[in-house]
């Protein structure tokens, strides 16, 4: 089959009618597939003619004819390309695409954030750890997972509390936690955070830093009561407990000699 733009014949006919036609239909997204719905009609009733003897010419004009008026056809094409529902078939997959691409944000990015995110706990310079402790305590605050990952004990007298916070509801992003609770030793000796560091993702991780903590201190408490929420976590620091991280080694022997020797003077 010869198509329009292929045929040697004179177009202006063909030309002319698609233009009339067009001019009718309201919804200028559907005029390509207008017009090549209209000239195939038509390279089929111009091939039709031609093989029963019709010059090309004659055919491709008289093909253009026999399609009939060309503003009517064009006011009942309108009403099948309705530019309203054509408009909101357009809005409709403008409003698909932004779903989906919101839907990637909160599905996949969070579920790669704790892989893409550099976390605290990472920056510390094994060196200078004194002490590893594996906690793995959680807490759960509304849709909020609160869990104590590590503590960590460095050269500087440095006590860290490593801890994480996520959102149990997709929908709703866990909200910043900075105030972990308030802190003291087994002998009820108050500490505070110093600094606090946080990387921020949809996993939030975070570095509570005591300064000066004593070295010697056995037990750790983390109290939370606040606006009718509260938890509790009490971390034995003390090394017989078999918590120590081998993946810094086990507690310095330094430390072990001080603890030694704290635990003769109380007696």
């Amino acid at each position: 089959m010869l198509s329009h733009k292929e045929s040697k014949a004179p177009c202006s006919a063909f030309d002319e009618f698609i233009t009339t036609v067009l001019s009718q239909v309201h919804f200028p997204f559907d005029h390509r597939k207008i017009h090549d719905e209209l000239a195939s009609h038509i390279d089929d009733i111009t091939d039709e003619l031609m093989d029963e003897g019709v010059s090309e010419e004659e055919a491709s004009v008289a093909a253009v004819q026999r399609m009939g008026n060309a503003e009517e056809i064009g006011k009942e094409l309108n009403k099948i390309h309705n530019p309203v529902l054509g408009w909101i078939w357009i809005y409709s997959s403008l409003c698909l695409f932004i779903t989906a691409v919101f839907a990637f944000c909160l599905l996949i990015v969070p579920l790669t954030s704790p892989f893409t995110v550099k976390k605290p706990i990472n920056e510390i310079n094994p060196n200078d750890i004194l002490y590893h402790i594996s906690v793995d305590k959680t807490c759960h605050i509304d849709t909020m997972v609160l869990t104590i990952t590590d503590i960590i004990y460095d050269t500087d007298h440095t006590l860290h509390i490593f801890y994480k916070t996520y959102s149990s509801s997709l929908l709703i992003d866990s909200w910043n936690f900075p105030y972990l609770g308030t802190l003291t030793d087994e002998h009820k000796t108050e500490y505070y955070c110093s600094e606090l560091s946080q990387t921020r993702a949809f996993i939030k991780y975070y570095d509570c830093r005591i300064r000066d903590f004593p070295e010697t201190s056995t037990l750790l408490t983390i109290t939370y009561d606040r606006f009718n929420r509260y938890y509790e976590f009490n971390i034995d620091l003390n090394s017989d407990t078999g918590q120590q991280s081998t993946a810094y080694g086990t507690m310095s022997a330094q430390r072990a000699q001080r603890m030694e020797n704290s635990n003769e003077s109380i007696r």
